[in-house]
C-alpha cells in the first residue's frame, strides 16, 4: 500500500509526493489553531515533515507562521539520495509550484557558495525534502525568496559549524528558517514511540550539542538540519524548540505497518513578555506543573483585595492560557484561620483558596510536603476532602493517581509530623510505586532538597537513582523556593528531571519559580519545556 511504497523510497516516490503536495494546497487536512495572529509571538523557525501522508501536519505548522512579513526563507533539507558532491548543496534556479513561483534568493545563495563545503546542484528537482514544501512556501509567503540547502547525511560537525557561521549574518527580522525533517525511520510503531520520546527529551534540554547523541535514522533523518537550526536559533535568542505535534505514519493507516516513519513538528519564536502556549490540535492535551503554593500569612490581605487578586489571576492565565494545572499545596485548608500571622503554621482560609484554585484551573494538588500536618491528621484529611468536594484531586504521599493521559505520584523527603522528619524516602517506598503497576507516562512530584538552593543535594541524587528502576519517566521537584534554571537529562535519554520548580505563589520576596509545560500526544508520547515564572506576587 501507499505507506510501504513511500517508506521504502521506491524510485518513483518523488512523483507521488509532488502530486499529493499539489493536491494539499487546495485542501486543509488538519485542525486549525484557534490562536489569533495578534496574540502570537513572531515565529522565527518551524520544523515540518516531508512525507505525503503527513500533509495535515505540514499545513498546520505553516499556518503557525502565516501572516508575517517574511522576505527570506532558509530551507534546510536532507540530501536523501546523496546526490551532492559536497557536504552542502544549493541552487540559483527558481521553482514553479501549483501556487505560483518560488524565487531563489540569489544574493544569499552566492554568499553561502563562498563556504568551501557548498556547491550548486541539480538535485533539488527531485529532492522531496524540498519539493513537497515549496507549494506551502508559495501559498503562505508569496513575497519571500528561498535559500534552499541540502545537507549530506555524513556531513561533519566542524562543517556544520562553518555553515552556521556563514548563515548567521543572513538571518534578519524578516527571515524564517524552515527545517524539513522526518524522525524515527524503519521501526515498528512501538519502537518508534520509544525513539520519539528520546528525541523529544533531547529537544527539551535545549542544547544543540545534544542532537549528536541521537542516532540516524532511528531518531531522525537529519541530525545536521536539527543541529544547524537549533544553533542558529540559539544564537539569535529565540525561544524553542517547542514541539507542536508527534505522530507516526501508523496513525494514518488502517493496517499494521512493519516499518514506520515519525513526525515531530516544532516552532521557534522571538522572546515575548508573556510565555505562549501553542494550540497543537484536539489530539493533544497540555498540562502545566507549578511549584509551591501558599496563599496565607502575609498574603492574607492580598487574597481579599479583589483588584490585586484579579490582576494576579490574569497574569497566571496569560502564562497558562487556562490549561489544567498541578501544584504543590504547602499547608492546610481550614474553614477559619485563628492565627493568620503565625510564622510556623501554614493555614489558609478554604473558601477564597478553593475559588482561586478553580479560577486558574488547578486540577491536581500535591499534599506531600513538610506542612501537610500543620493542623494534624484531621487537618490533612479535611483539606483532602474539601478539595475532592470541589473537583480538585488531592495527591497524598505515596499515592498514584491515573489522570488518563499520564500517571503521577507524590513523595516527600521532609515531614513535620511523623518520625523521621527528614530523609523519609526509602527504597521500600520506591518499591511500593513499582508494585502499583503504573504505566507510561508516569511522573513523580517530589518535595525535597534544601531551601533557597536549587542545586541537587546528595539525598536527591540518591532518591533519583532509586527511581531509575521504576516506571517513572520524569521527576518534578519542589520545596527549595527557588527554581532550577533548566530541565536535565535523567537515566540517559529516557527520562527528564527538574530539581525544583520553586515558588508558584508564596509570601517570600526572595523566592522565584518556573512552570513546566507538558504536552501529551495520542501517540502515547509527550513533550516538555520549562517556562520562566519569576516572583508573581512581589515583582
Amino acid at each position: 500500500m501507499l505507506l510501504n511504497w513511500v517508506n521504502k523510497k521506491l524510485k518513483k516516490k518523488w512523483l507521488c509526493i509532488f502530486i499529493l503536495a499539489a493536491i494539499s494546497t487546495s485542501f486543509s487536512f488538519g485542525r486549525s489553531s484557534a490562536v489569533s495572529n495578534a496574540a502570537r509571538p513572531r515565529v522565527t523557525g518551524i520544523v515540518v515533515p516531508h512525507h505525503a501522508v503527513a500533509l495535515d501536519l505540514i499545513e498546520e505548522t505553516f499556518r503557525c507562521s502565516a501572516n508575517q512579513d517574511i522576505k527570506r526563507i532558509i530551507l534546510l533539507s536532507p540530501d536523501h539520495f546523496r546526490r551532492s558532491k559536497t557536504p552542502f548543496a544549493t541552487t540559483l534556479e527558481d521553482f514553479d509550484t501549483r501556487n505560483g513561483s518560488v524565487i531563489s534568493d540569489k544574493d544569499a545563495v552566492n554568499e553561502i557558495l563562498k563556504n568551501k563545503d557548498t556547491s550548486t546542484s541539480t538535485l533539488f528537482s527531485r529532492e522531496h525534502g524540498v519539493q513537497i514544501l515549496l507549494p506551502y512556501i508559495a501559498k503562505y509567503f508569496p513575497k519571500a525568496k528561498v535559500l534552499p540547502i541540502a545537507l549530506r547525511i555524513e556531513s561533519k560537525k566542524d562543517q556544520l559549524v562553518s555553515l552556521i557561521d556563514t548563515l548567521e549574518p543572513l538571518i534578519t527580522s524578516e527571515t524564517l528558517i524552515v527545517q524539513s525533517t522526518d524522525f524515527s525511520h524503519y521501526l515498528s510503531h512501538q519502537q518508534a514511540r520509544y525513539h520519539d520520546q528520546q528525541t523529544m527529551n533531547t529537544l527539551a534540554l535545549g542544547r544543540p550539542e545534544s542532537i549528536f547523541e541521537l542516532k540516524q535514522p532511528e531518531h531522525l533523518d537529519s541530525k545536521a538540519a536539527q543541529f544547524i537550526h537549533m544553533e542558529l536559533q540559539r544564537r539569535k535568542g529565540a525561544v524553542g524548540p517547542i514541539v507542536l505535534q508527534n505522530r507516526n505514519c501508523q496513525q494514518y493507516s488502517p493496517v499494521l505497518e512493519r516499518e514506520t516513519t515519525s513526525y515531530i513538528t516544532q516552532v521557534y519564536h522571538r522572546p515575548s513578555e508573556q510565555e505562549f502556549i501553542w494550540n497543537a490540535g484536539e489530539d493533544s492535551e497540555t498540562w502545566i506543573f507549578a511549584g509551591d503554593f501558599f496563599f496565607g500569612r502575609y498574603l492574607r490581605s492580598f487574597l481579599h483585595d479583589q483588584v490585586k487578586l484579579e490582576k494576579l489571576k490574569d497574569s497566571i492565565l496569560k502564562k497558562t492560557q487556562g490549561r489544567p494545572m498541578v501544584v504543590n499545596l504547602e499547608g492546610v485548608l481550614l474553614p477559619r484561620v485563628e492565627n493568620p500571622n503565625s510564622q510556623r503554621l501554614l493555614h489558609m482560609e478554604q473558601r477564597p483558596i478553593i475559588d482561586f484554585l478553580k479560577s486558574i484551573n488547578v486540577k491536581i494538588v500535591s499534599l506531600a510536603n513538610n506542612h501537610a500536618f500543620d493542623a494534624g491528621q484531621s487537618g490533612l484529611d479535611y483539606t483532602a476532602n474539601i478539595l475532592r468536594a470541589n473537583g480538585i484531586t488531592p495527591l497524598l504521599e505515596g499515592e498514584v493517581h491515573d489522570q488518563g493521559t499520564f500517571r503521577i505520584t507524590a513523595l516527600s523527603d521532609l515531614c513535620n509530623h511523623r518520625s523521621p522528619l527528614g530523609s523519609r524516602i526509602t527504597p521500600q517506598i520506591i518499591e511500593n510505586i513499582t508494585d502499583s503497576n503504573i504505566r507510561f507516562p508516569a511522573f513523580a512530584f517530589i518535595h525535597w532538597g534544601k531551601e533557597f538552593d536549587a542545586t541537587p543535594q546528595t539525598s536527591q541524587n540518591r532518591i533519583s537513582s532509586w527511581l531509575e528502576a521504576t516506571p517513572i519517566s520524569m521527576i518534578i521537584g519542589s520545596h527549595p523556593h527557588v527554581s532550577s534554571e533548566n530541565i536535565q537529562s535523567w537515566t540517559g535519554k529516557d527520562g527528564l528531571i527538574i530539581w525544583s520548580l520553586g515558588n508558584f505563589i508564596f509570601d517570600q520576596p526572595m523566592g522565584n519559580g518556573a512552570l513546566v509545560e507538558v504536552r501529551f500526544f495520542k501517540n502515547e508520547t509527550y513533550s516538555t519545556r520549562r517556562m520562566n515564572l519569576g516572583n508573581l506576587v512581589y515583582n
